[in-house]
């Protein structure tokens, strides 16, 4: 039987357990799940840790349960903190280096290896980039690698994403030397915060290869199978709140140091199931992650980037 306890964390009360079995008897029932809505668009400076304080939260704002709302209501945090910041936007036909810092919005990208290269070589150095109502899909490429945005060229990137599909439709993953394809991939990278972000048919190594020492996903969707479908190499914490995480042949959830790692799960499934199955994590040090399944929404706490809290 796994073992758990109960926390307070933040304003609600948590159950916390170490890689729990979803079919523990004595356990007590998660939070139903949440709609995950919404589709992929058409084309045509924040703090760091775990915990931001955002005394605007507005915990009966109906728009802040919702997923999809990032397609009909622009994300106000982003506005603002990106006031000022360039924009990029377009069609692209090839893989495309991006300058950061920069706002990409309303802008798609097909057949290219990597569809995003994003760059913060130009002084002054400023690694910031968002994302928004942006597509990615039907990458091609002439080795074993790609993903439909990396960040390998941005050291200590932080990126914000709101609105963003990605398919890029990779090859069945066979092995590192063939298929180490990426929904997307984020080396050097020093946090991620995404809502509304859809990884569909990525197939090969991992939906997001997530290097960022803090990850916060909120209305995180992904479709199709492969290799490890989350793959995490930093303890986190880590948040997946009103998500649906699917794969049906290999690990929903890989981390590359699973003692002392965090991941907080609000109102999401993992192949359906309220829980995430201890069969489906996979640690490389062979250690335990903690699983926090908070009972209130932490959107509503002050512990998220105040990106999340901001309509």
């Amino acid at each position: 039987m796994s073992s758990m306890r109960l926390l307070t964390w933040g304003t609600g009360l948590a159950l916390v357990c170490l890689a729990c079995s979803s079919n523990d008897a004595s356990e007590p029932p998660a939070p139903s799940p949440g709609g995950n809505g919404g589709s992929g668009p058409t084309s045509s400076s924040s703090s760091s840790g775990g915990g931001f304080l955002d005394a605007g939260v507005d915990a009966g704002n109906p728009a802040l349960l919702d997923c999809g709302i990032s397609a009909t209501v622009a994300n106000p945090w982003i506005q603002t903190e990106f006031d000022g910041v360039p924009d990029f936007t377009g069609d692209f036909t090839k893989r495309t280096a991006v300058e950061l810092p920069r706002r990409i919005h309303d802008a798609s990208v097909t057949q290219g290896k990597y569809g995003f290269d994003l760059k913060d070589e130009v002084e002054p150095i400023d690694p910031r980039v968002a994302l928004v109502n942006v597509n990615i899909h039907d990458l091609t490429s002439p080795d074993a690698y790609g993903a439909s945005f990396q960040t390998a060229g941005a050291p200590g990137a932080k990126i914000y994403l709101s609105n963003v599909y990605l398919e890029p439709n990779w090859p069945a993953w066979v092995s590192y030397d063939t298929t180490n394809y990426d929904g997307m991939v984020l080396d050097n990278s020093e946090e991620i915060f995404a809502e509304d972000l859809t990884v569909k048919n990525w197939n090969a190594d991992t939906a997001a290869d997530v290097k960022s020492k803090h990850a916060q996903f909120v209305c995180l969707r992904t479709e199709g199978n492969g290799h490890r479908t989350l793959r995490f190499w930093n303890v986190g914490p880590h948040y997946l709140v009103k998500s649906s995480v699917n794969n049906g042949t290999g690990a929903l959830v890989w981390m590359k140091t699973c003692t002392g790692a965090r991941i907080h799960i609000y109102d999401s499934t993992f192949n359906g199931a309220p829980q995430l199955p201890a069969d489906k994590i996979s640690c490389e040090d062979g250690g335990e992650p903690e699983i926090v399944y908070l009972t209130t929404d932490p959107r509503t706490t002050g512990e998220m980037h105040p990106m999340f809290s901001s309509r």
